[in-house]
């Protein structure tokens, strides 16, 4: 490796990777509520540290775009200031040469940002869901009184705490059972925890079911027991919903293709048996969200190499006297690119909306840092 790219990189590395722990600390910041709901279901201090850890490649992917933007912007503005880009060019580099290593650093980004975004902030969701459902099932009582950890809109809980986690008195419990399209009612006068079994006493139970053809009303049946016992999990499956379905987002990319497999096989059987056309329509919005998802993918991964050239251009400075014209430019066009993918990202159903959405921020990016890096080659600041 040439001297020089050694020492261009050095210094990007160096202030790529502070920028990187502190966008991560600053946006850590913000999953501080998910960390308190997971210490408040009772676990120690080192489940507590590794479920902070799985929190950390969600906010990956989107740190290190802007740390590459900061770092390339910062480099080149360092070589502009001391004069060492008019060395380097009145040597006979051109500025395309000397930003060839960066680019490449950037691409090399590129590929980390995309194993990232698709298999390693997915793998840790998945673990850190599978943390909060191993504590769940641990304990759900405590889940009871903090149903908020886990919010579910068909269920309603009301009771009196005796002890934390161990027993409470007089629960009321509403929950819908999607199965039967009815509410079911559920009283306890007590309920105590003891190791992997619940123990109940004066338990009522109220669950209406769909009137069947020419009733004219739902059936409802009541039944009253003065004790009984279960197994933890059960109590913990109906708080936490009765089915779950990971969205798009926290599949890996070989379970996200399989699903969009499937999906497609059943959008064309649909096609053939000549189902409901709104039916039809669903399966081909949840098929478009599967591609939509694949090119938010791409369009992350592809920031880390657009935001580098976009630093790469809008860092080098010419006159004498600094100019805020550029860097007013690269946070429009940095805001552009948030903009768009907020967008994309809430039109996920509309495949080629989301799409354009998705890619033509970076081909604008990549247009005007390209145009900025010849005005720069020829002499012109702005």
């Amino acid at each position: 490796m040439p001297i020089l790219w050694r020492y261009l990189l050095a210094h990007y590395l160096k202030v790529l990777l502070f920028t990187t722990f502190t966008f991560i600390s600053l946006l850590f910041a913000t999953r501080f509520s998910q960390i308190a709901e997971f210490a408040a279901l009772g676990a120690s201090g080192s489940q507590i540290a590794l479920f902070a850890l799985t929190l950390i490649p969600y906010i990956l992917p989107i740190a290190l775009p802007i740390a590459c933007l900061i770092s390339a912007i910062i480099l080149f503005q360092r070589l502009s200031c001391t004069q060492e880009l008019s060395a380097m060019r009145a040597a006979g580099l051109s500025l395309s040469q000397l930003a060839a290593p960066i680019l490449l650093a950037g691409a090399a980004l590129c590929l980390l940002n995309f194993y990232a975004t698709s298999e390693l902030a997915t793998h840790a969701y998945m673990l850190g869901r599978k943390m909060k459902t191993v504590h769940a099932n641990v304990n759900p009582l405590l889940l009871l009184q903090k149903t908020h950890l886990f919010p579910h809109t068909d269920i309603y809980v009301d009771m009196r705490t005796v002890k934390a986690g161990e027993s409470v008195d007089n629960l009321t419990l509403f929950f819908y059972n999607p199965d039967r399209m009815r509410l079911n009612l559920v009283h306890a006068k007590s309920l105590h925890l003891a190791g992997d079994t619940l123990y109940g006493k004066g338990i009522s139970l109220a669950m209406g079911f769909q009137a069947g053809e020419g009733e004219g009303f739902d059936p409802l049946m009541i039944e009253n027991q003065t004790q009984m016992s279960t197994q933890t999990a059960s109590l913990t499956h109906l708080l936490q919903g009765f089915s779950w379905q990971p969205k798009n987002h926290y599949l890996r990319l070989r379970l996200l293709m399989l699903r969009m497999a499937k999906e497609r096989e059943a959008l064309l059987a649909a096609g053939r048996s000549g189902l409901d056309p709104k039916e039809q329509m669903k399966l081909a919005s949840r098929h478009a969200k599967g591609y939509s998802e694949i090119w938010r993918r791409v369009s992350l991964a592809l920031a880390a190499l657009t935001f580098t050239y976009l630093g790469c251009a809008f860092g080098v400075t010419i006159g004498r006297t600094p100019t805020r014209k550029k860097v007013v430019e690269c946070i429009a066009l940095t805001a552009l690119f948030i903009v768009a993918y907020l967008l994309a990202y809430g039109l996920d159903d509309h495949l080629v909306l989301s799409a354009t959405l998705y890619l033509a921020p970076h081909i604008v990016l990549v247009g005007c840092a390209t145009r900025a890096i010849w005005r720069s080659s020829r002499g012109c600041e702005g």
